[in-house]
């Protein structure tokens, strides 16, 4: 009778095996632990992680995280997702992954670039990366066939616990844009921690190693700490308006993500529901009249098109309806269960 390991040894009997033979995998996974620890040591106003202060670093830095993506291309794993016994990567997932790192990790390149240059405002480039990550995105769904699966949607769990995820991605769409005004780095650099960290939590419930509920858990604390991150960053950059900064994100997030899921009638929704409409709408919008309030001087001058105070009231009129929209998704959940097991009975 074999013995099973448990502890430490059944970890590394899990962990290291014959699917990465020559170790790449780990060992890059190993140097990227390495370049977070060295990011985040340096976060704060002056150093920006290191990117501000160790520029010669920020092209070794992606292209290492950026491998560490492309090299879990060698495993094999199973082409349909496995929903049963809680989250596991599938090949649409992997793919994804690798979208929204890059994602980032091309707002890292724009703001490395943008720190060079002193001539004119560059902050479309993040537009241009939203759009083309969404277009690599639905390239990626694609290419899986029938064997596509929402990472959200189709996530065993909580209606409540998927709307917040849902939201915060949005959010964090919302500040790859708006971040764009100012070339700051650690927001998109955390984004690479969740994406990459995410990925191995569910390698780590693939071998049986965490249950799925804990990663759930986990995953919410993650994108809680971004949003503390985020609103560092904030701080940093506008520490005079840092509430009216919060809130020009918010509605930006929000609008996305309220115009995206809203109730529409099936015969608009194609038109109505375009995620490059919406994206590209919300940017134009904010650059041309949320931005101004923020950098005016005094943001009730009647030469804007909105005051903070507009701005303000906007703001927590959608984190309203977004309470409400929550609400009536889970009430709306729990009435289509009970005619379902109504029915069955």
């Amino acid at each position: 009778m074999v013995k099973e390991t448990t502890g430490l040894s059944r970890w590394k009997e899990q962990l290291f095996t014959k699917d990465d033979p020559l170790h790449l995998h780990k060992t890059l996974g190993f140097a990227c632990l390495l370049s977070y620890a060295f990011r985040f040591a340096r976060a704060g106003a002056e150093q920006d992680m290191g990117f501000a202060t160790h520029p010669e670093w920020t092209i070794p830095t992606i292209l290492l995280h950026l491998s560490l993506n492309l090299s879990s291309l060698e495993f094999k794993i199973p082409t349909q997702r496995i929903t049963t016994d809680g989250g596991r990567i599938w090949p649409q997932y992997r793919l994804h992954s690798l979208v929204f790192l890059s994602r980032s990790l091309a707002c890292l390149v724009a703001n490395h670039w943008r720190r060079q240059q002193t001539d004119s405002d560059k902050s479309i480039l993040h537009l241009w990366i939203v759009l083309g990550t969404m277009a690599a995105g639905d390239w990626a769904s694609n290419s899986v066939g029938k064997h596509r699966s929402n990472s959200i949607r189709d996530l065993k769990g909580p209606v409540l616990v998927k709307y917040y995820f849902s939201l915060t991605q949005f959010l964090a769409t919302a500040m790859t844009l708006v971040l764009g005004w100012k070339p700051r780095s650690s927001v998109h650099f955390y984004f690479c921690f969740v994406i990459q960290l995410t990925a191995f939590l569910m390698t780590l419930r693939r071998k049986h190693l965490v249950s799925h509920g804990i990663n759930i858990v986990l995953y919410a604390l993650l994108l809680g700490v971004g949003i503390a991150v985020a609103m560092n960053e904030c701080r940093i950059l506008y520490p005079d308006s840092l509430l009216t900064f919060l809130e020009i994100v918010a509605l930006v997030g929000f609008t996305a993500a309220l115009w995206r899921m809203g109730p529409w009638p099936n015969i608009v929704r194609p038109i109505i529901n375009n995620k490059y409409m919406i994206w590209t709408a919300v940017y134009f919008f904010s650059g041309n009249y949320l931005r101004p309030v923020l950098d005016a001087a005094d943001g009730d001058a009647e030469a804007f098109f909105l005051t903070k105070s507009q701005v303000k009231g906007l703001a927590w009129g959608e984190v309203g309806v977004v309470i409400l929209f929550g609400v009536y998704k889970y009430f709306g959940s729990e009435i289509q269960i009970s005619a379902t097991l109504s029915t069955k009975d």
